[in-house]
């Protein structure tokens, strides 16, 4: 995943798992940022990530092919990561988190494995 456009699909993903509450808070926001300057995003990705926390961006058309299964799998931990930040999942959330993992090919089996993963680590 080298491309610009990669980079800014996998930050719109974790804004709409932010945003699958029904809200953006402080700390999802912050979290985002940080994703987006560790991607390196240049001036129109930046601008797009700030219009992403001000209103929810569309989960339609966001598809996840070309990227290799850790590619894949590393989007998933982060999503889950978004979607456990506050304590737990509401139903939003767990409807986003299975559309994702249908779009990056992961099954239920893989999808309750890595849920577990990641509630591991944010309890550490």
């Amino acid at each position: 995943m080298t491309t610009p456009k990669d980079k800014l699909k996998v930050v719109k993903a974790m804004a709409v798992m932010a945003w699958s509450d029904g809200y953006m808070d402080e700390r999802e926001a912050k979290n985002i940022r940080a994703l987006s300057r560790r991607m390196g995003l240049d001036a129109h990705g930046t601008s797009a990530v700030e219009g992403y926390l001000r209103s929810r961006p569309s989960i339609s058309g966001l598809t996840f092919e070309g990227l290799e299964q850790k590619e894949r799998d590393a989007i998933m931990l982060a999503a889950l990561h978004f979607a456990y930040l506050d304590g737990s999942v509401t139903p939003g959330e767990r409807q986003v988190l299975v559309k994702f993992a249908q779009a990056l090919g992961i099954d239920e089996e893989g999808l309750k494995q890595m849920e577990e993963t990641a509630q591991k680590m944010l309890h550490k």
